[in-house]
């Protein structure tokens, strides 16, 4: 594990892959994934930006600082409108911890 830097925060997901598995589809449906984190560093937490890969998938988050041993959640809207069989959706969190980019991922199957 990498030492922090003085004043580094260090953002922490319990989970940064979710796997919804079979969802029934409907129409105009949205599926809400909560990714919660937390701040391990010795600095308060920041995320500048949830960039996801496709329109289908927004998000908002915790907009104020997070400070040590806060948590925090990262929500996800999945709109499922258009979309059929085997999916895989990424996240890509910026913040100023210190890996600065972190990666997440919703996936399932809509029936």
């Amino acid at each position: 594990m990498p030492c922090l830097a003085k004043g580094q925060a260090k953002l922490v997901f319990s989970k940064k892959t979710i796997d919804l598995g079979m969802i029934a589809k409907k129409n105009n449906s949205t599926v809400v994934i909560n990714f919660i984190f937390s701040n391990n560093g010795n600095s308060p937490l920041v995320i500048y930006k949830v960039k996801a890969s496709c329109e289908c998938t927004t998000a908002d988050w915790s907009k104020k600082p997070i400070q040590l041993g806060e948590k925090g959640i990262v929500k996800v809207n999945f709109d499922t409108k258009n979309q059929n069989g085997f999916f895989s959706k990424s996240l890509f969190v910026e913040s100023n911890s210190d890996e600065s980019v972190v990666l997440l991922k919703i996936k399932g199957k809509l029936e």
